[in-house]
């Protein structure tokens, strides 16, 4: 009885280190203050876009610590990026001579690294969001008469109207390698649903009980998880239900990104005592990472906010925080491991001994 006792005791505890290896921890690496970060590819590089010096506003890439200023697009001042895929293709849009907006594809495809205008279906406004490894490209785009909004898909050269969801309007916000989009649609004025649209149809997604005007969805990965926040509540979607993940002990939460583990990270926001002549409650945003049900705190800088805006398939995050003088910083959330392999190797040792001790004792007991 002893024995078993001993081996289950020995088995119990391999099973708990197993799973505090399997536990993620995260290294904080500060970015400066290079800009605003947007995406993170699976060969960790970063996009996003800057002030410039002279105010006007650039996209850029940041990779093994070098930051490339994309430059304008035919010579616009403003110039944003939302997305890239794992070839280094970027989506964003851009403002011409005369303030219309124009959605771009950046390619790093070629040895002239340029923007390419893709089309505004004849409307006045465009705006890329997503792009999968294919080069599909989906945003949303206005009316011939700037009203309302559609849909759009750029594949294989070819923009493509996708309607306007038969509602007010609808914009679109993600595309996975599947092909499945995801978006926004306007039931009615000041409300909206998230949906997907999957092979022709438009999949109203619907919303949490607790706010029955609003969900918005921002991220899908390739098994067709979808997150985003409904009222002050960040969501999962998942095998058709809409699965509240709570406020971690705050007021509002809001999830940005999921990768194909079903990583989650996102932001939540809690109202703490100041004790300032001016104020005496402050509202901090800590950017956070979600996986398997358990919710873990990013480290931050120092300051009063923080968030998670993307996450890779390596566990890569970026995102921002601000500082103890309250600057904006781009961060980077390196994935490690909390304890090292071959402590394992020493539990079976130490496991192997104390059965080898233990039938030693039984032995001379019985001699």
């Amino acid at each position: 009885m002893k024995k078993i006792i001993c081996v289950a005791i020995i088995l119990l505890t391999v099973i708990l280190f197993h799973n505090t290896v399997n536990a993620i921890q995260y290294q904080l690496i500060d970015l400066g203050t290079i800009g605003d970060v947007r995406d993170i590819n699976n060969n960790g590089q970063i996009v996003g876009d800057y002030d410039t010096e002279s105010g006007e506003k650039h996209a850029f890439t940041y990779q093994n610590g070098v930051t490339t200023d994309l430059g304008s697009f035919n010579g616009n001042s403003t110039n944003l990026v939302r997305a890239v895929n794992d070839s280094g293709q970027i989506a964003g849009y851009s403002y011409t001579s005369i303030n219309y907006q124009h959605s771009y594809e950046y390619s790093f495809l070629n040895e002239n690294n340029s923007m390419t205008d893709i089309g505004t279906l004849g409307s006045k406004r465009t705006w890329a969001t997503g792009i999968n490894n294919s080069g599909s490209i989906v945003g949303g785009h206005t009316s011939a008469n700037n009203y309302g909004g559609k849909i759009f898909i750029y594949k294989d050269g070819i923009m493509t109207d996708l309607g306007q969801c038969d509602s007010i309007g609808c914009s679109a916000t993600d595309i996975n390698n599947s092909g499945q989009i995801i978006g926004n649609i306007w039931v009615d004025y000041g409300k909206s649903h998230g949906f997907l649209y999957d092979s022709g149809q438009v999949i109203d997604l619907g919303y949490l009980d607790s706010s029955p005007n609003l969900s918005r969805a921002r991220s899908i990965n390739d098994t067709g998880q979808i997150v985003g926040y409904s009222g002050d509540n960040a969501f999962l979607y998942d095998n058709g239900q809409m699965i509240d993940l709570g406020t971690f002990g705050g007021f509002k939460s809001m999830a940005n990104d999921i990768n194909n583990n079903g990583q989650i990270v996102g932001s939540y926001s809690l109202l703490k005592e100041v004790n300032l002549p001016y104020k005496k409650t402050q509202v901090y945003s800590h950017a956070f990472f979600y996986d398997n049900g358990q919710m873990f705190d990013l480290a931050n800088l120092g300051g009063i906010s923080s968030v998670a805006v993307a996450i890779n398939n390596n566990g890569q995050i970026v995102g921002y925080s601000t500082d103890s003088y309250n600057q904006k910083h781009a961060v980077l959330w390196n994935p490690i491991n909390v304890v090292p392999e071959p402590i394992s190797y020493i539990l079976f040792v130490i496991g192997g001994t104390l059965l080898a001790g233990q039938s030693y004792i039984k032995r001379k007991k019985m001699a």
